[in-house]
């Protein structure tokens, strides 16, 4: 399968929301496979529909919660493995997810 792949390693031991961006039209594929490596937490494979807007500002779509150690290298890539269209990838954002005081 052809992939895209973004290494980082997270700034500071912490949650983030993980987010991916992408511009989406009909060619995309409805069922692109991301994976999420080097989380201590979080879901590790799930499919989004490229076909669609993100919902968030900017063209991003959030993956959900991930618990990241600082030092430890990571990162997140699109596939096409089992995808039914194109994928496309612009890039990721890493939100920290601030405790609750």
């Amino acid at each position: 399968p052809a992939t895209a792949r973004f290494n980082f390693t997270p700034p500071k031991t912490g949650e983030y929301d993980v987010r991916i961006a992408w511009q989406p039209h009909e060619n995309r594929s409805p069922n692109a496979l991301v994976i999420v490596e080097g989380a201590k937490s979080g879901t590790p494979e799930q499919r989004v529909n490229q076909q669609e807007m993100p919902p968030i500002e900017k063209g991003f779509s959030s993956l959900g919660t991930y618990s990241f150690e600082g030092a430890d290298p990571a990162s997140i890539t699109l596939s096409n493995d089992g995808a039914k269209g194109n994928i496309h990838a612009d890039a990721i954002q890493l939100l920290p997810i601030e405790p609750a005081e």
